[in-house]
């Protein structure tokens, strides 16, 4: 799936306004908060937020004690982070045959959306699509999988744990029907989390980040990094530093 680098709640709630409800005449008018729909995506007791970095939302891992991080040898530091990506897409359904179309609003095309375009498919048993359609047809069964997000409630769909990447889909709690073409949707949300150890090097102005698996163990090589005014590096090491400094 592609990347999104752009805010989440922003485009679900553009979506909305510019393809579902508002008429043509307002569609240059639409804004939207510009916050994560899922924000905070963890708690607070175990993740110390971060920042938004290019849609990329960071966290501290928070040791046992609630540290932040450590010192190494020659003034440097280590800490582990943690980051979320949010994905949108929207299902639509024809309520005369059945038949189901995903649409992904990050795609540089979707400026030109018409209903028209979609390509509708027959749903196959136990996809993402119709674990989706059930939840939000049958929101009641699922209350203890709701969450509530910035512009609406979710209920979680699944989650799928790999080396690299822990998923968590999550669906509307609602079936919304655009009244001009009569189409039925609810979107679809993505939320792909990865783990990272930093070494920070603030002496030198520099950091590396090596991305991890659950257990810590490193995936990648270690390479470093500039820090720069407004990047990651550097507003990890001020939390990391305001924390050893208490």
């Amino acid at each position: 799936m592609k990347i999104q680098t752009v805010n989440l709640a922003a485009r679900l709630v553009l979506f909305v306004a510019v393809f579902c409800v508002m008429p043509t005449a307002c569609r240059d008018q639409a804004q939207a908060p510009l916050t994560a729909e899922l924000s905070p995506h963890f708690d607070g007791k175990a993740f110390q937020y971060v920042g938004d970095f290019h849609g990329n939302y960071i966290y501290i891992v928070k040791g046992e004690g609630g540290e932040l991080g450590g010192e190494l040898k020659d003034s440097k530091y280590v800490c582990n982070v943690t980051s979320a990506r949010e994905q949108l897409y929207v299902i639509f359904r024809r309520p005369n045959d059945g038949k189901v179309a995903v649409f992904d609003p990050s795609d540089p095309s979707s400026q030109n959306f018409k209903h028209a375009d979609l390509d509708f498919q027959t749903p196959e048993y136990d996809t993402v699509a119709t674990k989706a359609w059930e939840r939000a047809s049958n929101p009641e069964k699922f209350q203890a999988d709701r969450r509530v997000g910035k512009s609406q409630e979710w209920i979680t769909v699944d989650v799928g744990a790999q080396e690299r990447q822990v998923e968590r889909t999550y669906c509307g709690a609602e079936i919304k029907t655009n009244a001009a073409s009569e189409l039925q949707f609810i979107p679809l949300l993505l939320v792909t989390e990865e783990r990272f150890t930093l070494y920070l090097d603030p002496a030198n102005n520099k950091f590396a980040a090596t991305q991890t698996d659950y257990f810590g163990t490193p995936l990648e090589p270690i390479k470093d990094r500039e820090m720069t005014p407004d990047g990651m590096g550097i507003a990890v090491w001020k939390l990391l530093k305001a924390s050893l400094e208490k």
